[in-house]
């Protein structure tokens, strides 16, 4: 079974620096907190009994306001993961990957193999969406003209009405292109995805797209891109995992530089970078 890793980047000699301890590796998965910038994690779903979390959404104005996704649905914690509510029971039902909060923390979103969710206004609505858009498998919130982005099973969708109605993007990605990720840099205008294992970029909301992998410094040739994430204190900067390693461009792409030490382990699958 792959090793999966969320890698916290907050300074460079910290990532240097050494090896993170962790949970007890026997132990169940679930979701976990630091306060150190990752050099120690402990339990935040204490009584849980969790068989697997896929995606964690934190409120933009309440860091202690989380949503989770997990193998049965979405859970709510007001208290930073000390104590945690089931949400929309009965009516998100399955595995959800894709989850978000929108830029102002009043409205949500959830992707689900039972459709695609918002809530506002204290409830879970079901959104309108085409039946492909889900099971959504990511959704990225643009920072400036607030659209939002949802990968479906193949293809990507957007919302101009926060989340009420999703409609899909006609783009100009061969039929047969997987897209795995997806990233909003620098406002909606320039929206990343990793398609086929490469990083492509579109500057008119993912109609046309242009390949942004200038020449990585390490890894086999072909390696595929792993996971891609923008960097919250630059408009300009992004994260890439490649490789059993983590890359940084300040240019959106232009040129890449290798950042810290290789992972420990080789083989070691990166499914999570958030940059503080």
């Amino acid at each position: 079974m792959p090793r999966l890793v969320a890698a916290l980047l907050g300074f460079a000699a910290w990532f240097a620096a050494g090896i993170a301890a962790a949970h007890d590796p026997s132990a169940y998965g679930g979701m976990f907190r630091s306060r150190n910038l990752g050099t120690t994690w402990l339990n935040a779903d204490v009584g849980l009994f969790l068989n697997a979390v896929l995606a964690v959404a934190v409120d933009p104005t309440d860091p202690a306001h989380l949503l989770m996704g997990t193998d049965l649905g979405v859970l709510r914690s007001r208290n930073g993961g000390r104590s945690w509510s089931h949400e929309a029971t009965g009516t998100i039902v399955g595995a959800v990957f894709g989850l978000a909060f929108l830029a102002d923390g009043k409205a949500a979103i959830a992707g689900a193999p039972s459709g695609v969710f918002r809530f506002e206004d204290g409830r879970w609505t079901r959104a309108d969406a085409p039946d492909d858009a889900a099971p959504s498998r990511s959704i990225a919130v643009g920072t400036q003209d607030g659209a939002i982005y949802l990968l479906g099973r193949k293809r990507l969708f957007r919302s101009e009405d926060r989340g009420r109605s999703f409609t899909q993007i006609t783009d100009s990605l061969a039929t047969e292109a997987e897209v795995t990720a997806i990233a909003v840099v620098a406002g909606a205008s320039q929206l990343l995805a990793i398609v086929d294992g490469r990083l492509m970029m579109s500057r008119d909301g993912g109609r046309r797209w242009t390949e942004r992998t200038a020449r990585l410094e390490d890894g086999p040739p072909g390696a595929p891109i792993e996971f891609i994430a923008p960097d919250p204190a630059s408009s300009t900067r992004i994260w890439l995992a490649r490789a059993d390693r983590l890359h940084v461009s300040d240019d959106v792409g232009e040129t890449w530089r290798r950042f810290g030490r290789p992972l420990p382990e080789s083989g070691t699958v990166i499914r999570g970078i958030a940059a503080d």
